[in-house]
Formats: structure tokens, C-alpha cells, sequence
């Protein structure tokens, strides 16, 4: 029961080094919501794991293997959020990563809405226009009906 003993209370001067932490997550979570920026730091994090999630879900099929990298990229921070609220009782760590789930959101939606355009690069080089790549154009050949994205351009 001396480890019971040994956790910090509230207002054991534990607060300003989340302070310190939440300042960059104002600023990002301002400079997304905002629409002055789509990138944050966490977008080479969630590569990574968008990445993953394709490959451990590549054997399920090719829909599962296409989603794979989305849900990778959210299921990671999800579970961390209940990591740390279920298992080790720390709601600031499950706070941020929670933020963390919604800054993947933001950064699935600049994926999704270059389903059309296909201008971003890929991890391997070239663009998604590469014959053989499936990335956002699965998203756009399963839409049905076909999405139109509305836009203030005069065409």
C-alpha cells in the first residue's frame, strides 16, 4: 500500500509541465481549426501507423486492406485514450491523446478530399495517379452515388 501512497495529488505542482505541453496543442489545434494549416507534427506519427494498418489488415481482403490505413491511424490514439483512462487513471494523458484522435480526423480529411485531385505525394514517391495505386481513388470509385464536392471556383 505504499505505492497507493506514493501517487502525486492534485496540486502537487505537477501543473506546469502540462501547461507547458498544452501550449502547442492551442496553437496547433487554433492553426487546424482555422484552416491556416492542415499539417501538424503528428502527421509523420500517424503515417506511420496509417501505414501499418494497411499491412496488418492486408490479409482481410482488399476493403479491409484499403481502410486498414485509416483505421490504423485512428484505432491507435482511440486505444491509448482508453489505456490511460481505464487502465492507468491518468485523464491529462488520455486528454491528449484524445486530441491526438481528433488532429488524425483532420489529417484523414485532406486525404479524402484529395481523392479527386490526386496531387498528394506518396510515401514511396510520385503522386496518386501512379497506375496500380489504389490510395484515395478507392475511396472515390466506392462512393455510391458518386460524391461531387461543392466548390466556390466558377467552373
Amino acid at each position: 500500500m505504499i505505492l497507493m501512497e506514493a501517487r502525486p495529488k492534485p496540486g502537487d505542482g505537477v501543473a506546469w509541465p502540462r501547461a507547458i505541453l498544452l501550449l502547442p496543442l492551442v496553437w496547433w489545434t487554433l492553426s487546424l481549426g482555422s484552416g491556416e494549416s492542415t499539417w501538424c507534427f503528428l502527421d509523420y506519427v500517424n503515417l506511420a501507423f496509417h501505414e501499418a494498418g494497411h499491412l496488418f489488415l492486408g490479409f482481410a481482403g482488399s476493403t479491409l486492406r484499403y481502410l486498414g490505413g485509416t483505421l490504423g491511424q485512428l484505432l491507435v490514439p482511440a486505444g491509448l485514450v482508453a489505456w490511460f483512462l481505464l487502465r492507468e487513471e491518468k485523464p491529462f494523458a488520455a486528454a491528449v491523446c484524445l486530441w491526438w484522435c481528433g488532429q488524425s480526423f483532420i489529417n484523414i480529411a485532406v486525404y479524402m478530399a484529395d481523392a479527386r485531385s490526386l496531387a498528394l505525394p506518396l510515401v514511396g514517391g510520385g503522386i496518386c495517379s501512379v497506375p496500380g495505386n489504389k490510395g484515395p481513388t478507392s475511396f472515390r470509385n466506392r462512393a455510391s452515388p458518386p460524391i461531387e464536392i461543392a466548390s466556390s471556383e466558377a467552373p
